[in-house]
C-alpha cells in the first residue's frame, strides 16, 4: 500500500467521524430544541392559567389509554374462552358420534 492510498484511507475516515460527528449533534440540537419548546409551552399555559385545562386533556388521554388496553384485555380474554368452549363441544361432538358408530355397529349385529 502507498503512503497515498494510506493518506486517502485516513481522510476518509476523518471525514466518516467528522459526518458522524456532525449528525450525532444534529440530533441532540433537535432534542434540545423540542424540549425547550415543551417547557416554554408549559410556562406559557402556567401563566396564561391554562395548566388545569391541560392536565385535564392528560388525565383523560390516560383514562382513555386504560380503557383501550382494559377493553383489549377483556376482548383477548372472551376469545380464549369462545376457542375453549369451542375445543370442548367439538371433543364432545366427536365422542358422540363415536358412541352413535358404537350404537349404530351393535345394531348391524
Amino acid at each position: 500500500m502507498t503512503s497515498k492510498m494510506k493518506a486517502e484511507i485516513r481522510r476518509g475516515m476523518v471525514l466518516d467521524v467528522q459526518e458522524e460527528g456532525r449528525k450525532l449533534l444534529s440530533s441532540q440540537k433537535k432534542e434540545l430544541i423540542e424540549r425547550l419548546r415543551k417547557e416554554v409551552r408549559k410556562e406559557i399555559e402556567k401563566e396564561l392559567g391554562l395548566e388545569a385545562e391541560r392536565e385535564e386533556r392528560m388525565r383523560e388521554r390516560v383514562r382513555r389509554a386504560v380503557r383501550e388496553e382494559i377493553r383489549g384485555e377483556w376482548e383477548r380474554r372472551v376469545e380464549d374462552v369462545r376457542r375453549e368452549a369451542r375445543y370442548e363441544m367439538e371433543e364432545k361432538v366427536a365422542e358422540l358420534e363415536e358412541k352413535i358408530e358404537e350404537l349404530e355397529a351393535r345394531d348391524r349385529k
